[in-house]
C-alpha cells in the first residue's frame, strides 16, 4: 500500500493509510500523515494531500482548524509558524488555495 502511494499517487490506497494513522495518537499521525500528504502534493500534484498536509502542521503546532474561515497563526512562535506560512505561499502558488482563503488566515 506505501508504495502505491509513494510511486503511484494511489488516491484509495493514500486514503486507507490517512485514515488508519488517523486512528493512532498524535504524535504518531501527525508526522506520518505529512511525510504520506507531502509525497501526494509535491509528487502527485494531489489536492487532497495538500490540504491534509496543511491539517496535520496545524495540528503539530496546535492551530484550531475546525473553522477554516477563522484559522489564527498569529499567536504561534516565528518558528512553528514559518512551515505553515511556507505551505500556505506553496498552496496559493500552486492555485491550490484561493487569495481569498489565504488572506483569511489571520497572521
Amino acid at each position: 500500500m506505501v508504495n502505491r502511494v509513494k510511486k503511484k499517487g494511489d488516491e484509495d490506497a493514500y486514503l486507507e493509510l490517512f485514515y488508519n494513522f488517523k486512528e493512532c495518537s498524535i504524535e504518531v499521525r501527525t508526522d506520518t500523515l505529512m511525510a504520506y500528504a507531502k509525497i501526494m502534493a509535491l509528487k502527485h500534484n494531489n489536492e487532497r494531500g495538500y490540504y491534509d498536509y496543511l491539517q496535520a502542521l496545524y495540528e503539530k503546532y496546535g492551530v484550531d482548524y475546525s473553522n477554516s474561515s477563522k484559522n489564527d497563526i498569529s499567536k504561534l512562535d516565528k518558528v512553528s509558524k514559518k512551515p505553515i506560512e511556507n505551505w500556505l505561499k506553496l498552496m496559493l502558488d500552486k492555485k491550490m488555495m484561493t487569495k481569498k482563503d489565504f488572506d483569511a488566515i489571520k497572521r
